[in-house]
């Protein structure tokens, strides 16, 4: 018996040990040189699409009126509602609003929301 219990109580302390040394997700610190910026948002309407430069051009209201050109990437999510678009589905004068993160001297879109026809 008391072989049986020392076996489980070895199996239990293996198990705890491992199970301790595996990270949680999210639980790691960024790289000290990496730079994690916040995402910010931007409405407007749509000024310019450019498709093969994969950009999009954007009037809209900060402090003042101001136009921004934003990088669109294939991680970037474009939707009307709920339903998923792509780059060319933006047209000139939609209004969207623009989730984005500054990146060195760009603005990279993280999310694009269109709205209207």
């Amino acid at each position: 018996m008391k072989k049986i219990f020392g076996g489980v109580t070895m199996l239990l302390v293996a198990f705890a040990s491992i199970t301790m040394a595996i990270p949680k997700p999210g639980s790691e610190p960024a790289p000290e040189n990496m730079v994690v910026e916040k995402k910010e948002k931007f409405s407007g309407v749509v000024e310019k699409v450019d498709t093969r430069g994969n950009a999009i051009v954007v009037r809209g209201m900060m402090k003042e009126e101001k136009t921004l050109t934003f990088v669109v990437s294939s991680k970037t999510m474009i939707r009307k509602g709920s339903i998923p678009l792509l780059l060319w589905d933006v047209k000139r004068t939609m209004q969207v609003t623009i989730e984005y993160q500054k990146e060195k001297d760009r603005l990279s879109a993280f999310s694009i929301e269109v709205f209207g026809p």
